[in-house]
């Protein structure tokens, strides 16, 4: 029947479990989306950025979605979603196996990204709105290990750490929700796309991972 088909629906871009793996295999088409790529092999709609609700939209147009969501347009996810995720569901329905690595920016950077640039609003001098941008930056490069942690002396050292966290908190809690509720229904509408398919749920990642918090 040739070569059998893996799908990666989302993971981080480039870094994600399922990538590295297929490239440790050789699968035909380990790559990045913009290169030609086989019929058969490996498929990687990963993004970074993503969130459950925004695959979720993606499987399903008739879940609602705001196109115009701060986060989602920071991101850039907006303008480049239609090259990325047209041929999607055709990908989802031709593969042996599905590997799915979605959730940590429902409940962390999306939160707090959206905190900072509410908070580069309410800045009230040029020192913390330089402070902020340059967390905003960290955040853009989020995939060192060590952002989190540049993140956190940086608002720390202006005063801005305390500021920031009910907010921040407040709306890690609805994101976590969000994701609660998105998850199972996205393994259902792949389920439903793709019936024969084996569906490897690959990670929920932990932001936290290196922090000590003491109180």
């Amino acid at each position: 029947d040739g070569e059998a088909e893996m799908v990666e629906v989302f993971g981080t871009s480039q870094t994600g479990y399922a990538t590295r793996l297929a490239r440790m295999l050789n699968l035909p088409g380990a790559g990045r989306l913009d290169q030609n790529r086989p019929d058969d092999g490996y498929r990687s709609w990963a993004y970074c950025g993503m969130r459950t609700k925004d695959l979720r939209h993606y499987l399903d147009p008739t879940f609602p979605h705001d196109d115009n969501d701060p986060y989602f347009q920071w991101e850039g996810i907006y303008s480049n979603y239609q090259l990325y995720l047209k041929d999607i569901a055709e990908d989802v329905r031709n593969a042996d196996l599905i590997t799915l690595g979605i959730g940590g920016n429902d409940f962390f950077t999306a939160p707090l990204t959206e905190t900072v640039l509410e908070m580069q609003d309410e800045a009230e001098t040029e020192e913390e709105t330089l402070a902020l941008q340059q967390a905003e930056v960290l955040l853009q490069e989020e995939q060192d290990g060590n952002a989190l942690e540049q993140i956190t002396e940086l608002l720390d050292t202006m005063g801005l750490l305390v500021e920031i966290l009910p907010t921040f908190l407040t709306k890690m809690r609805a994101g976590y929700a969000e994701m609660a509720e998105n998850f199972p229904a996205i393994v259902e509408l792949l389920r439903q796309m793709n019936p024969d398919a084996q569906i490897l749920l690959d990670h929920v990642p932990n932001p936290l991972s290196g922090v000590s918090v003491t109180g």
